[in-house]
């Protein structure tokens, strides 16, 4: 179980890497998280859909005793699916989320839900940076 919350934890930061890297041209802040991997960083988007797939995945296998929950919804707004990944650290509650138009995650839609934001405190950078640090500490789980 640890090791698959730690492999969870891996793919959901590579993912927020992944997201900053493909944003690096539009501002300087998206190279705070460089540091964590800066190959996939430098790779940006294209590395960023199958983390966020393998982080389903895996939470799937662990049939609700993972340390983390997902919830995927569509933003009709601008045709692409929001991927939220929840989790406690802490003794707070954290949540790290994506836009990706991957049709894929269609499948994962529960229509007729609403979901409702799920973090104390943080945005999604901050969280993953937190994650990272709690990973290399030996903090998950």
């Amino acid at each position: 179980m640890k090791k698959l919350n730690r492999q969870i934890a891996a793919e959901i930061i590579r993912a927020q890497v992944a997201s900053d890297g493909g944003k690096k041209e539009q501002s300087r802040a998206f190279a705070a998280l460089r540091y964590i991997d800066p190959e996939v960083w430098e790779m940006g988007y294209p590395d960023k859909d199958p983390a966020i797939r393998g982080a389903i995945k895996d939470i799937l296998r662990m049939r609700g005793s993972s340390m983390f929950s997902y919830y995927v919804t569509r933003d009709e707004n601008i045709g692409s699916y929001l991927v939220y990944f929840n989790y406690r650290l802490g003794g707070k509650r954290r949540q790290i989320s994506f836009h990706t138009f991957g049709e894929y995650f269609g499948r994962f839609v529960v229509q007729g839900d609403t979901h409702r934001t799920k973090w104390d405190e943080g945005c999604s950078r901050r969280n993953a940076e937190e994650l990272f640090h709690a990973l290399k500490e030996g903090g998950i789980l």
